[in-house]
């Protein structure tokens, strides 16, 4: 043995001790499937509107703000998935035995904080495509391969260059390496900055794509962008 193996390698799990599916892979895949609910919902919410020709009378109804769209879309949803997200991680976990090694406040709020970004997200693309069909088919196409790009089931480090900036690009693989650090970590919330200033990056952008796009659209009803802020 002194041959065979001359340098002695000890090795300690720190978590996941056991290789529990139920510890590593259902958390994530559960929070992945309520990632693609959102995402596939707030895709509609413009494009809709367009197919269904009903963009005019929501300009009405919102006096012609765009401030006024995007609350009016984003309040009742964001609300019912702040719902969601309290059931699913406050009984639905602790019901099945599903470990949560810190602070169950800390992952209600960074998930939630994520399903922001994922709404707005989608409402991004909502506001530029327009065809109903093509926005869901668009969603699909981002949404499904986003689990296994997440860095979870295959680490990104020993992913090809190509596949690591595409994973980059997805919201999901910076929440789930923040969701990964609480509930089976136990970190404090000061390590979960980077993957909050990541998510707010997507947050932003959206925004500012979606104002633009929705003014741009405006514009095509005849009305001035002054008269749509």
């Amino acid at each position: 043995m002194d041959i065979v193996n001359p340098i002695q390698i000890e090795t300690k799990i720190l978590f996941n001790t056991n290789y529990s599916y139920l510890v590593y892979l259902v958390p994530a895949l559960v929070t992945f499937i309520l990632h693609m609910a959102v995402f596939l919902v707030s895709v509609l919410l413009i494009s809709a509107e367009f197919t269904e020709k009903t963009f005019s009378s929501l300009l009405e109804a919102a006096d012609n703000k765009i401030s006024a769209i995007i609350i009016g879309k984003a309040i009742p949803h964001l609300s019912i998935q702040l719902l969601n997200v309290i059931i699913l991680l406050g009984i639905f976990y602790p019901l099945f035995g599903i470990p949560m090694e810190g602070s169950v406040l800390t992952a209600i709020l960074f998930t939630f904080f994520f399903l922001v970004v994922v709404f707005f997200f989608g409402l991004m693309l909502s506001s530029l495509f327009h065809d109903l069909m093509f926005a869901t088919e668009l969603a699909l196409f981002l949404t499904t391969p986003a689990f296994i790009f997440s860095g979870l089931s295959y680490p990104l480090r020993i992913m090809p260059n190509v596949h690591s900036i595409y994973a980059q690009l997805m919201p999901y693989t910076h929440f789930i390496e923040g969701f990964v650090k609480i509930y089976q970590m136990g970190v404090p919330f000061v390590y979960l900055v980077p993957q909050i200033l990541r998510l707010s990056v997507f947050l932003v952008i959206s925004i500012i794509v979606s104002v633009f796009a929705l003014k741009f659209n405006i514009k095509k009803y005849g009305l001035s962008p002054e008269k749509s802020l």
